[in-house]
């Protein structure tokens, strides 16, 4: 019954991976249980949005199934649930806790090389920094919210907004109040599972799309001349470019956004008590091109750093070039 109404229940295991979603939101304290009793988020507008029902992401499915067909056999099969229109500091506090709460369960691990060897011995993590789990960047402190200065009253617009066109000052973003104005407040959303960003050499082919490495080896055509290693500018045109071209294997793929990659570091974490991008091991640090700080013309930039033993939500220059950075895209429903 259920493979009659989403054509895609066998492939992605739907329903499962839906209650897999609550639960993970539910144990990481991201849902609220309203008088009604129903369960969501309260936006940043202050305003109640449901979580997605089941019959609504196979209805989704279904309404895109052209595309999906396509992007799930390429590998785009895991589902996440984002709520987006929560605070991002909610989402940074939440994620920190978990960290924690892992830790102290003895139950936090390096990224394994490969997530689907079962005989693949998992790595401890048996310290982390005396400051906390998670490093945060000064910038994202209320970053999505519009700002009053108590003195003057002047209302500065938020720091970072979503779906840069590009980075720069005409950058033809939104802001998180705009997005949730005409979307709601989640955005229901499908990744490759892929805790490691792949090195130069060590990218998958499925189904005609070969993963973008760290390199850029499969981009490189947008890349300036004589350069070894993309920029986040790069992964943007790239991006922007081929998710627009029907005939590309990277057609409808986007950047990911601060709070899409939170979630996705969230669901790893509690599906297998480990990490991601975890750089100095068999990962890469990863750009969230799907947003943008127009002042400090920063691209945030997430992962989990060894040397510091604690996860990171940071920022880089946006024409910065280093092979230790790489792209995760998402596919919306």
């Amino acid at each position: 019954m259920r493979e009659r109404i989403n054509p895609f229940e066998s492939r992605l295991h739907v329903k499962e991976q839906y209650e897999s979603q609550l639960a993970m939101l539910e144990t990481t304290d991201l849902l609220e249980t309203f008088p009604d009793g129903n369960q969501g988020i309260r936006g940043i507008d202050g305003q109640e949005y449901l979580a997605p029902t089941l019959a609504e992401i196979n209805h989704r499915m279904v309404e895109h199934r052209e595309t999906l067909e396509t992007k799930t056999k390429q590998g785009f099969q895991r589902i996440i649930l984002v709520p987006f229109g929560l605070p991002l500091a909610t989402l940074i506090e939440k994620y920190r806790a978990a960290i924690q709460r892992h830790f102290d369960d003895r139950k936090l691990f390096y990224t394994k090389a490969d997530a689907h060897d079962q005989n693949e011995e998992l790595a401890p993590i048996t310290e982390i920094n005396a400051d906390g789990p998670l490093f945060v960047w000064d910038e994202y402190q209320n970053a999505d919210q519009a700002e009053i200065d108590p003195k003057t009253g002047r209302v500065s617009p938020p720091k970072l907004v979503y779906h840069p066109k590009e980075f720069s000052a005409n950058h033809g973003g939104e802001t998180k109040q705009e997005i949730i104005k005409v979307n709601g407040g989640w955005r229901i959303l499908l990744l490759e599972d892929m805790p490691n960003i792949p090195k130069a050499g060590k990218a998958k082919t499925t189904a005609g799309r070969t993963q973008i490495d760290a390199q850029g080896t499969q981009i490189k055509q947008y890349m300036e001349a004589g350069k070894y290693t993309p920029n986040s500018i790069e992964y943007l045109n790239a991006l922007t470019a081929e998710s627009s071209n029907p005939s590309s294997p990277y057609f409808e793929e986007q950047g990911m956004t601060p709070e899409d990659q939170i979630i996705y570091a969230l669901t790893h974490l509690e599906a297998e008590n480990q990490v991601i991008d975890d750089w100095q091991g068999h990962g890469k640090i990863s750009w969230q091109i799907g947003a943008y700080f127009p002042v400090s013309r920063y691209v945030p930039i997430a992962d989990w750093d060894r040397g510091g033993r604690q996860a990171d939500l940071d920022g880089n220059d946006h024409d910065r070039r280093n092979d230790y950075y790489g792209l995760r895209s998402a596919v919306g429903v």
